[in-house]
C-alpha cells in the first residue's frame, strides 16, 4: 500500500512538480490549492504526511498544520511546511512549535532533501516510506 501525502500548494506549476515527484517515488498523492481545502481533505480522510506552503488562499499553512495537531484523529500526522519567505532560524523554530509543524524546507528546495525530510517525518511515527 501506497504511503498518502497531502499536497496543499497554490502554485500550480510547483504543485504539478510535487505531484509528479512524489508519485514517481511511490506515493499517492492528494492535492489541495488552498488551505481550506486540505483542511477539508485531511478532515475527510487523514493522510499519512501532509507537505503545505505557508501562504495559501483562505487559511495558512500554520493555520492548517495547528488544526491538524488539535485534531484527534491526526494521530502524529507530520506536516512539512514550504516557504520562500525567508526568516532567521529562531523565529522559524518558533513558528513551527507553535503550531506542532514537524520540519520546514526553504523553497527553492531539492527533491533529495523533500525525499530526506518525508523519510525522517515518516519513520518517526512508525509509518514506512516508499524506497527511492
Amino acid at each position: 500500500m501506497k504511503v498518502r501525502i497531502l499536497v496543499v500548494e497554490d502554485d500550480p506549476h510547483f504543485l504539478g512538480i510535487l505531484r509528479d515527484y512524489l508519485g514517481f517515488a511511490g506515493y499517492e498523492v492528494v492535492e489541495a490549492d488552498d488551505g481550506l481545502a486540505g483542511w477539508e481533505l485531511f478532515d475527510a480522510e487523514p493522510p499519512a504526511i501532509v507537505l503545505s506552503d505557508v501562504f495559501l488562499p483562505l487559511m495558512d499553512g500554520f493555520e492548517l498544520a495547528a488544526r491538524i495537531d488539535e485534531d484527534p484523529r491526526s494521530d502524529g500526522v507530520p506536516v512539512v511546511l514550504m516557504s520562500a519567505m525567508h526568516k532567521d532560524a529562531a523565529a522559524i523554530r518558533m513558528d513551527l512549535r507553535r503550531c506542532g509543524v514537524s520540519d520546514y524546507l526553504v523553497k527553492p528546495f531539492s527533491m533529495g532533501e523533500l525525499q530526506s525530510i518525508l523519510r525522517r517525518c515518516l519513520s518517526r511515527v512508525g509509518r514506512g516510506a516508499p524506497a527511492p
